[in-house]
C-alpha cells in the first residue's frame, strides 16, 4: 500500500510540475518555495468582476497549490472552522471560473490541477463533477494535442478521496462502472483498484475487500501488486465484527501469488493481534525463514503485549531481541535494531502500571543502545512516576528536563505533574497542603514560560476531586465556564466530570446529579459523567440509591449517551448494597439487559472478563444479602444459582459468595451440604490454591466435623495437583 501511494505521489507530483511549469513564468520554482499567501490570493480571485488571460493563470496556480498542500484536517470541533472555510474557499473558486466560463473557455490546466485539489482536500464529489465535465471535453483538448487530459490519475485521486472519507462502497460502485463503460476514455489502472481496496480497509471491512479484489481480478482480469494484497490484510486487520478475523487473514496470506514484502507481513501480525503469543511465534518463524520483514513487525508485537496491558510479556518479547542483537551482532540487520518508537512503546506500558524501577531501566538501555530519548519518553517516565504517585520525584524531572522540551510537550509533562499529585492525594489520608502546592506547581509553569490550558486547569480540579473538595471545584469550574481562567477556551466534558467526582468522593451524589444537569445544559455530556454519578450514589447511604441509579441509567440512553461495562457493574453495586425485598430480581434484569449487548460493549474494555464477572458475582451477592421469606428464597436461589453456572473462570470471591447464597436461602439441610462440598471442591481443583475468604464462609455454612473433612480433602486435592 506505501508503495501505491508513493509511486502515485511521484506520478502525479512529476505530471503537475511539469505543467506548471508550462503555464507559468517561474518554473525553476518548486511548491515548497512558492509564497504562503495562496489563501488571500484565492479570495481576491472569487472577488474579481471581471477577469482576463492573467487571473486565469492566476487560479491555474492556485489550484496547483491547493493540489500540492493538503488542508490539515482537525480533529477537534472547536478549532475546524478554518479547514471548512478553505474548503469553501476551494469551491467558491471553481464557481467563479464557472460564471466566467461563459464568456471564455475554460483551460485544461484549470480542469487538471482543480480535480487533484478538490480530491485531496476532501471535496469528492465537487472532485467529481469537475472531472465528469473535463471528461466530456476529451476529445476538443486530444485535437489540439493539449497535454492536459482526463487520465488515470485523475480518477485515482478522487477514489483516494472517497477511501480516505470512509465512502469505499461509493469508491467501488465507481470503479467497476468505469470497469464498465462500453468506449471508456480513461483505463483504470492497479492504482485505482488499490485505493478501493484501502477504503474497505479504512472501514475495517476485510471481507467487503476481499469480495472487491475477487471481482477485479475474476471479472476484468486485474494482475494485482502486492499492495493490493496488502490492503485487504489490512482490512482484516480492523474488522472488529468478526472473530474468526486471525483465520480469514490466515487464508488469505497462503492465496498471496506475488512474493510478499514488509507491509505484507505487518498487516498480517495485526491481524493476529487479539493473540500475541501466535504473533511472536508467527514473527520469529517469518525471520528464520528470510522472509522480509521489518522493524515495524517487531514494534506490531510488541505493542500488542503492551495493549493487552501484560507489559512483562512485551519486557521478554524485547529482552530476546537485544539478546539476539548482543550473542550475534551479524546476525541482525542494523535496520532490524529496536529503534526509538520500541522503547517508548515499552516505557508507555510500564508508565501505565507505575512501574517506576523498570521505566528507569530502560530509559538507561536505550541510552546504552545509541537510541536518544526524546519527549514522549521523558514524559513516559514522568508519567509512571505520576501513576505510582510519586508527586515530588515527578515534579522534579520536569523542573530538570523542562528547558529542553518545546512549548506544546512541556504542557503534556506539566498535565502529569498534576496527575502525580492526585495520585498521591488518593493513596494517602492527610491531604492537608496538596491543592497548595498543585496551585504553586501551575504559577511556577506561568513563571517558566508554559501558560496552563484547560487541560492544565482539568488536572488541577482532578487534584482538588482527589483531595474531596467539592465546592473549590464548582468555584474554578465557574471560572473556566466564565473564560476568566484562559479567555480562548471554556470549560469542557473533562472539567465537568472531574467536579462530579470530587461530589462523588465527597458523598454527594446530589451535587454530582445537579453539576451533571449544567453539563447537559451547555455541552453534551459522556459516559464517564453519568458513570461517575452512579458511582457517587453507591458510595452513599441513601436508601433509594438502586433506584436512582437505575434513572440515571434512563437518563444516559435519553440523552443518546452509551453505556458501558462500568455503569452496569456501578448499577449492580446499587442493588448489592441496597434493602429493597426485590433486589435480586432487579438486580438479575440489569445483567440481562447487559448481556444483550455484551458483545459490543465488551470491545471498549481490555479488561471485559473481569468486569463480566464482577457483575454476575454481584447479582450473586445480591441473592445473598436478600432477605426473602422461605416462599420466595428458593425462586432467590434460582437466580443465584443461574447466575454462578454462567460465569466462567470463577474467582475465589464468586465461589464464597455463592457458599453464602446457599446456607442462607437453600432450606433443604442436605441439598445445602451437598451443595456446599460440590463448590468448594471444585475450588479447589480450579484455584491456585484454596483462599482465606472461601474457608472462613465454609466455616460457618457447615458443621464442625464435616469442615475438617473437607478442608483435608481440599489440601490432598491441592497438593496432588501440584506435584508434577
Amino acid at each position: 500500500m506505501k508503495r501505491c501511494a508513493a509511486a502515485y505521489r511521484f506520478f502525479s507530483s512529476a505530471h503537475d510540475k511539469k505543467n506548471y511549469a508550462r503555464s507559468t513564468n517561474n518554473s525553476r520554482r518548486t511548491a515548497s518555495q512558492q509564497p504562503k499567501n495562496w489563501e488571500k490570493e484565492t479570495v481576491a480571485l472569487i472577488k474579481l468582476h471581471q477577469w482576463n488571460p492573467g487571473h486565469k493563470r492566476k487560479a491555474q496556480q492556485c489550484f496547483h497549490h491547493w493540489s500540492l498542500n493538503k488542508i490539515p484536517q482537525q480533529k477537534q470541533s472547536r478549532v475546524s472552522s478554518s479547514h471548512n472555510n478553505n474548503k469553501k474557499m476551494l469551491v467558491d473558486l471553481w464557481s467563479r471560473i464557472q460564471l466566467e466560463a461563459k464568456e471564455q473557455e475554460t483551460p485544461p490546466a484549470i480542469y487538471d490541477f482543480a480535480v487533484h485539489a478538490m480530491a485531496r482536500n476532501g471535496l469528492h464529489n465537487e472532485a467529481l463533477e469537475i472531472w465528469e465535465e473535463f471528461r466530456s471535453k476529451t476529445f476538443l483538448y486530444q485535437q489540439a494535442n493539449n497535454r492536459h487530459t482526463p487520465n488515470s490519475f485523475h480518477f485515482s485521486a478522487i477514489l483516494h478521496s472517497l477511501a480516505r472519507s470512509k465512502q469505499p462502497a461509493k469508491a467501488e460502485k465507481l470503479l467497476l462502472s468505469m470497469f464498465d463503460e462500453p468506449n471508456r476514455i480513461v483505463e483504470p489502472n492497479v492504482f485505482c483498484v488499490t485505493n478501493v481496496l484501502d477504503g474497505w480497509s479504512r472501514s475495517g471491512q476485510g471481507q467487503k475487500a476481499q469480495d472487491s479484489l475477487d471481482i477485479c481480478i475474476n471479472k476484468y482480469s486485474l494482475e494485482p501488486t502486492i499492495a493490493c494484497y496488502n490492503a485487504v490484510l489490512s482490512a482484516w486487520s480492523r474488522d472488529q465484527a468478526v472473530d474468526d478475523a486471525q483465520e480469514k487473514a490466515t487464508e488469505f496470506l497462503g492465496r498471496i501469488p506475488v512474493p510478499k514484502d514488509a507491509a505484507t507481513w505487518s498487516s498480517y501480525l495485526n491481524a493476529c493481534r487479539r493473540n500475541p503469543k501466535d504473533m511472536e511465534r508467527i514473527l520469529w518463524h517469518a525471520y528464520q525463514q528470510g522472509e522480509p520483514i521489518n522493524v515495524i513487525c517487531f514494534n506490531v508485537v510488541l505493542n500488542a503485549w503492551v495493549k493487552k496491558r501484560q507489559v512483562q510479556q512485551a519486557e521478554d518479547f524485547l529482552k530476546r531481541w537485544i539478546k539476539l542483537i548482543k550473542t550475534d551482532i551479524d546476525s541482525l540487520p542494523r535496520h532490524l535494531w529496536p529503534k526509538l518508537s520500541t522503547f517508548n512503546t515499552l516505557l508507555d506500558g510500564l508508565a501505565k502500571k507505575g512501574d517506576t524501577e523498570k521505566a528507569r531501566h530502560w530509559l538507561d538501555e536505550m541510552q546504552q543502545m545509541g537510541v536518544a530519548p526524546d519527549h514522549i519518553s521523558y514524559n513516559s517516565w514522568i508519567d509512571s512516576l505520576a501513576q505510582a504517585g510519586k508527586a515530588s520525584e515527578a515534579q522534579a524531572e520536569w523542573e530538570t528536563i523542562y528547558q529542553n522540551m518545546d512549548y506544546r510537550h512541556n504542557l503534556y509533562a506539566c498535565t502529569s505533574v498534576l496527575s502525580a499529585w492526585a495520585n498521591y492525594a488518593r493513596q494517602i489520608e492527610n491531604k492537608e497542603g496538596i491543592i497548595e502546592t498543585a496551585f504553586r506547581f501551575v504559577d511556577g509553569m506561568k513563571e517558566k514560560g508554559v501558560q496552563p490550558t484547560i487541560v492544565t486547569y482539568n488536572s488541577l480540579l482532578k487534584v482538588i476531586a482527589a483531595c474531596e473538595k467539592p465546592e473549590l471545584a464548582e468555584k474554578i469550574l465557574i471560572q473556566m465556564e466564565s473564560g476568566a481562567l484562559v479567555s480562548s477556551e471554556r470549560a469542557d466534558v473533562v472539567s465537568y466530570s472531574c467536579v462530579i467526582d470530587a461530589f462523588a468522593k465527597a458523598g454527594d451524589p446530589e451535587g454530582a446529579h445537579e453539576i451533571n444537569k449544567r453539563l447537559v445544559a451547555s455541552t453534551s455530556p459522556n459516559t464517564v459523567t453519568f458513570n461517575s454519578i452512579i458511582h457517587a450514589y453507591s458510595r452513599s447511604n441513601d436508601p433509594a440509591m438502586a433506584e436512582k441509579a437505575e434513572s440515571i441509567l434512563q437518563e444516559m440512553k435519553s440523552a443518546n449517551v452509551d453505556c458501558d461495562l462500568m455503569t452496569y457493574c456501578s448499577v449492580l453495586t446499587c442493588w448489592y448494597q441496597t434493602k429493597h425485598p426485590d433486589k435480586a430480581a432487579r438486580a438479575r434484569l440489569q445483567l440481562d439487559s447487559m448481556m444483550r449487548n455484551y458483545p459490543t460493549l465488551a470491545r471498549k474494555h481490555h479488561n471485559s472478563e473481569e468486569l463480566l464477572r464482577n457483575a454476575q458475582t454481584m447479582v450473586i451477592s445480591a441473592c445473598a444479602y436478600s432477605r426473602p421469606d422461605s416462599k420466595s428464597s428458593a425462586q432467590v436461589l434460582r437466580i443465584a444459582t443461574k447466575t454462578y453456572g454462567e460465569v466462567q473462570n470463577p474467582t475465589h470471591v464468586t465461589y464464597a459468595t455463592y457458599i453464602l447464597a446457599l446456607h442462607r436461602l437453600e432450606q433443604d439441610p442436605l441439598k445445602r451440604e451437598n451443595s456446599i462440598v460440590e463448590v468448594f471442591l471444585r475450588h479447589c481443583r480450579e484455584g491456585n490454591q484454596i483462599e482465606d475468604l472461601v474457608v472462613s464462609r465454609l466455616k460457618a455454612s457447615t458443621s464442625a466435623v464435616l469442615f475438617k473433612s473437607l478442608l483435608a480433602s481440599g489440601t490432598e486435592l491441592q497438593t496432588r495437583k501440584k506435584s508434577p
